[in-house]
């Protein structure tokens, strides 16, 4: 009985130690479950926090400053839901409209044309007809945005050769000149008067480029590649010819406004017609068409034979005019002999006959020595004269020669 009790007593001893065993395993064990859980966890919050990095940069020319936007963008995408975004603006000098972008690896370039002010703008002329004080015909009137006033070259002839510029206050850049290439204020007069055909653009750099233009009414546009330049000089190479008058009229020149940029010849008529001065009495006609000085036969006023220069004993000087034989009467013809500045004759001339079969009338005025000197002078004094020639009191054409040692 008691070596039955004794390994009774064995049996729940080995028992009670394979429980406890058992227990202390099971606890370890949910511990170590319970920290890689927490881990997990920690690691997978971790991971749900995104920071999301993104630079952008883009190069804008406005045309007056170059800005360089950079965006910096960190969003935190943590439990509370907060993102933060932060751009910075800077400016610099002015510069083209870069964008770069990595498409098939090409670049986007687009040409922002930088303006000159047109406030600042000079324009000057190679020549400039004068109206008196009835007409304006200076070179600044082709920046008016008006087609009704024009400059008008004032040589004689057709105008071929003659010049206008536009001089900026600092260098433009460009790439269209809009240009009205005639006497504009409406479509009659335009007929009537040259209108340019081809014209050569001149640029600081010293290019050049020619562009022909069609015989429209209205704006024209000249393209080129972009430049940089202080001035555009535009020269008169050839011309339409006018039905009535031999000037080559400049109505507007033009690198500034909208329809320009855009191309758009109707949407600067609309302007044109929108916003046009009052009407004015219409310019005198120019009957005049050539203008020269001669030699007489024996002394007598008629134009015989032309000159650029006369000896100082040569008498009389004579200066010539020719006018249509359709002229109508009534027309006053003033001519003005100056010498080295100095007016020292007018003659009026009223009377004026047309010959059949012949096309034009000539008109003569001659001056002798002693219309400059007195009446006992034997000679002309060296140096330069000049003649003009007017209609109804309005400048029509003027010319200059000279005196010389024979």
């Amino acid at each position: 009985m008691e070596n039955t009790k004794s390994n009774n007593k064995l049996i729940w001893l080995i028992v009670m130690v394979i429980v406890i065993g058992a227990l202390f395993g099971a606890f370890f064990l949910f511990r170590k479950t319970d920290s890689s859980e927490m881990t997990s966890t920690t690691v997978n919050k971790q991971s749900a926090e995104t920071d999301i990095n993104e630079n952008r940069s883009i190069s804008i020319d406005s045309g007056i400053t170059n800005t360089n936007v950079v965006s910096n963008e960190n969003i935190n995408g943590s439990e509370n839901g907060n993102a933060n975004i932060s751009v910075s603006i800077n400016s610099d000098q002015p510069a083209d409209i870069n964008e770069d972008t990595n498409t098939n690896g090409t670049t986007a370039e687009y040409v922002n044309p930088l303006m000159p002010p047109l406030s600042e703008t000079v324009v000057t002329a190679s020549s400039t007809l004068s109206g008196g004080s009835v007409y304006d015909y200076s070179p600044k009137l082709v920046i008016d945005q008006d087609f009704s006033t024009s400059w008008v070259e004032g040589v004689e002839g057709n105008g071929i050769g003659e010049w206008i510029k536009m001089q900026f206050s600092a260098p433009g850049r460009i790439n269209t000149l809009g240009i009205v290439p005639g006497f504009a204020k409406n479509p009659d007069l335009y007929q009537e008067n040259n209108r340019i055909k081809t014209a050569e653009l001149e640029f600081s750099d010293g290019s050049t480029i020619n562009s022909e233009l069609t015989d429209e009414y209205g704006m024209h546009f000249i393209e080129f590649p972009t430049k940089d330049t202080s001035y555009v000089k535009i020269i008169i190479k050839d011309i339409y010819t006018g039905t009535k008058y031999t000037d080559s009229p400049v109505a507007e020149l033009d690198i500034w406004s909208d329809y320009v940029l855009n191309k758009d010849a109707a949407a600067a008529l609309a302007y044109y017609v929108k916003y046009k001065k009052p009407s004015e009495p219409k310019p005198a006609v120019k009957y005049i068409s050539k203008i020269y000085m001669a030699m007489g036969i024996m002394g007598s006023p008629t134009p015989e034979i032309p000159v650029d220069f006369y000896s100082p004993m040569a008498e009389p000087f004579v200066a010539a005019a020719e006018i249509p034989s359709n002229t109508p009467s009534g027309i006053t013809f003033t001519v003005k002999w100056y010498n080295e500045g100095h007016l020292y004759k007018t003659e009026d001339i009223t009377s004026y006959q047309a010959y059949a079969g012949i096309d034009t009338i000539t008109l003569s005025s001659a001056s002798y020595i002693e219309d400059l000197s007195g009446s006992t002078a034997i000679a002309w004094p060296l140096g330069d004269f000049k003649v003009e020639w007017y209609e109804d009191n309005l400048l029509s054409k003027s010319l200059m020669f000279a005196v010389t040692p024979e």
